[in-house]
């Protein structure tokens, strides 16, 4: 994932150095509700950084599949099938990497042609 911020200071929007991350949980760290957040620390203005944080619950889950399909359908649709395949049965993960590798290639070689 990148980083980009923009504002006052600045005159467009720019990539941040850093990371980000997405992880299960609620908004805050006693939060119960489930959710993922996607979590960046910006370096502060003055100095330090900033610890940020993005939660989705989970009644936006749909909206967030809906975005993902809509700007790359096949990308999407290949990783929804990869975690589904992985939750039915983890044994069977290592398999599952290699068909959805399998697939990606596929779809790679179906938009070039």
């Amino acid at each position: 994932m990148e980083i980009w911020r923009g504002g006052v200071s600045t005159r467009r929007i720019k990539k941040e150095d850093g990371y980000a991350y997405v992880t299960k949980g609620g908004a805050h760290d006693n939060d119960k509700r489930p959710g993922i957040y996607f979590s960046f620390p910006p370096p502060s203005k003055g100095g330090g950084t900033t610890q940020a944080r993005l939660w989705v619950p989970v009644d936006d889950f749909k909206d967030i599949a809906e975005e993902m399909v809509g700007a790359a359908p096949e990308a999407a649709r290949i990783a929804f099938l990869e975690v589904l395949l992985n939750q039915a049965d983890p044994k069977r993960k290592r398999r599952d990497q290699l068909a959805a590798r399998a697939l990606r290639q596929a779809a790679k070689k179906q938009s070039s042609a």
